[in-house]
């Protein structure tokens, strides 16, 4: 039987799971809305696992390893994964940024470059 504290886990779990997808979503069918474009909305979905990892976090009592510190041995995991998986999704903005930069100024070049030949 589930101890209050695993009910509690699973809870959390459950939230973030709705919470993760609702930010893939968001970016998904609104990819030029402000949220999406903004680093904040961009990396949502690499800072939200951090939910649903606490969630199990709180579910599991036991391991079938044998280590006496498993549960803090859990955490930091978690946590160096989260920050990873955020830096990582911030350098993927930050680059998707550039791109989307360098391009409209090629079509705002190549748009000049076509209002001045029609000029000739």
């Amino acid at each position: 039987m589930a101890s209050k504290l695993q009910r509690f886990g699973f809870a959390v779990y459950l939230l973030g799971i709705v919470v993760y997808f609702s930010s893939w979503l968001a970016v998904i069918y609104w990819p030029a809305s402000t949220w999406s474009m903004s680093a904040v909305g961009f990396t949502a979905a690499a800072y939200t696992s951090v939910v649903y990892l606490k969630g199990i976090g709180l579910i599991g009592q036991n391991s079938f390893l044998k280590l006496r510190w498993i549960s803090k041995i859990y955490i930091l995991a978690s946590l160096l994964f989260e920050v990873f998986h955020t830096l990582r999704a911030y350098l993927a903005f930050l680059k998707l940024q550039r791109e989307v930069d360098i391009w409209s100024m090629v079509q705002e070049h190549g748009a000049l470059r076509q209002t001045q030949g029609l000029r000739k």
